[in-house]
C-alpha cells in the first residue's frame, strides 16, 4: 500500500518459470524475482506489471526462535509446524516503483519471519493471537496458540522481548487475557476485545504488556461459508491498538509506549459465545 492509501493486491502464478534455491543460505530466484543475503543483510527484488520493488533489509535485533522452532504432532516427529524469526527488527532502505513513480524508502521499519511444515493449520489449530511491536529500544514478538480437541486443546506460548540488539527474554510461559468489552467482527463473526493484558515472569517480577484501544483493520473468512446468528466461521482478524510495556530491569523498572498491529485467527466454525473467549 503506497502513501496515498491505495491498495495493490495481487497473486502471481509462475508456470514454466525456473525456480532456483540454495540449501546453504538465502539465495532464491523465481523468474525475474529474487532474494539473497546472509544475516544480518538481505536484498530483495520483485516485479509485476508496473510495480518494481528493490529493498535491502538489515536486522538490528538478533534472530530468534522459540526452542527448536518446531511443534510436532506425531510420535515419529514427521508431522510438524515450524516458525523462525530471522529479523525481529530491521532497517529497510531502497525503492518501490509504481506506475513509473519512484518512492524512496529510507530508514524504514522491517520485519521477517517464516513458517513451514507438514501439519495443515486447519487440522491442528483452533485459534491464535499473534503480534509484534517496537516501543523505543524494546522489541516484542509473541504468539499464543490454542490447538484443537484432537490435541487436547493444548496452548503453546512463544514470547520474545529484546532491548537494543540483544534478547532479554525468550520463554514459552505467559498469560494472555482479554480486557474490556467484546466486539463481533462483521465478516467472520469472531469476537475481539477492547484490549489484552500479557504478563510473564522476569527478574523476580512481572513484565506487563498492556494493549488497549483495539480497532479492526481487516476481517476475512478462511472459507466460502457465511457467518450466521449462532456460529462464527473460520476467519482472520487484524487489529490496531496502543501498547504499554512495563519491564523490570536490573537498574529499575522501565516503561515504554507505542503502537501495535496484531492478529487473531480462528480455524474452526464455533459458537459465537465460545469464540469471544478462546484466549
Amino acid at each position: 500500500m503506497p502513501p496515498d492509501g491505495t491498495n495493490r493486491d495481487f497473486q502471481v502464478p509462475f508456470p514454466g518459470v525456473d525456480f532456483i534455491a540454495s540449501e546453504e543460505h538465502c539465495d532464491v530466484k523465481l523468474g525475474n524475482n529474487w532474494c539473497k543475503g546472509r544475516y544480518p543483510n538481505w536484498q530483495l527484488h520483485a516485479e509485476h506489471d508496473d510495480v518494481i520493488v528493490d529493498l535491502e533489509l538489515v536486522a538490528t535485533v538478533e534472530s530468534w526462535r522459540a526452542g527448536s522452532g518446531a511443534m510436532y504432532f506425531d510420535e515419529a516427529l514427521t508431522v510438524f509446524n515450524a516458525h523462525v524469526v530471522p529479523a525481529p527488527r530491521a532497517v529497510v532502505n531502497g525503492t518501490i516503483q509504481i506506475a513509473g513513480e519512484t518512492i524512496e524508502i529510507e530508514d524504514g521499519k522491517g520485519y521477517h519471519d517464516h513458517n513451514w511444515g507438514k501439519a495443515g493449520i486447519e487440522g491442528v489449530l483452533k485459534a491464535w493471537h499473534w503480534g509484534r511491536a517496537e516501543c523505543g529500544d524494546f522489541t516484542l514478538n509473541f504468539s499464543y496458540i490454542l490447538h484443537n480437541a484432537d490435541y487436547g486443546n493444548k496452548v503453546v506460548c512463544k514470547f520474545m522481548l529484546a532491548k537494543g540488539s540483544e534478547i532479554l527474554l525468550s520463554t514459552g510461559e505467559f498469560e494472555d487475557s482479554f480486557v474490556g468489552e467484546i466486539h463481533v467482527a462483521p465478516q467472520s463473526g469472531n469476537g475481539w476485545p477492547d484490549g489484552f493484558l500479557i504478563e510473564t515472569l522476569y527478574n523476580g517480577d512481572m513484565i506487563r504488556i498492556e494493549i488497549s484501544g483495539n480497532h479492526l483493520l481487516s476481517d476475512a473468512l478462511n472459507s466460502d461459508q457465511e457467518p450466521n446468528e449462532d456460529t462464527a466461521q473460520p476467519g482472520y482478524i487484524r487489529l490496531g491498538g496502543d501498547i504499554r510495556m512495563t519491564v523490570p530491569l536490573a537498574g529499575g523498572v522501565e516503561v515504554a509506549t507505542g503502537n501495535i498491529i496484531h492478529e487473531m485467527s480462528f480455524s474452526e466454525a464455533i459458537p459465537k459465545a465460545e469464540a469471544n473467549w478462546l484466549l
